[in-house]
C-alpha cells in the first residue's frame, strides 16, 4: 500500500499516517512502512522504534502492528 503522497509531509504526518493504518488492523514490514512514509528504510525502522516507546506498537515475525484491547 504505497502512498500517493510527495515527500512534502512533515516527520508528524508520517507518523500519523503509519499509525492511522496500524489502528485499522494492518501490519507492515518495515521496508513497506518505509515506502509508504516515503522514508529510508533505516528511517522507517528509527520512527517505528520511537514510536513503540510510547505506544502499544510491537515487530512481531518481521511485521509492525499495533496491541489493541
Amino acid at each position: 500500500m504505497a502512498c500517493d503522497c510527495d515527500n512534502e509531509m512533515s516527520a508528524q504526518q508520517r507518523a500519523g499516517l503509519v499509525v492511522w493504518l496500524l489502528g485499522r488492523g494492518h501490519a507492515f514490514t518495515t521496508l513497506e512502512i518505509a515506502q509508504i512514509a516515503g522514508l529510508s528504510r533505516r528511517g522507517a525502522a528509527d520512527m517505528m522504534v520511537r514510536l513503540s516507546g510510547k505506544l502499544p506498537i510491537v515487530c512481531e515475525h518481521s511485521r509492525w502492528k499495533l496491541l489493541v484491547d
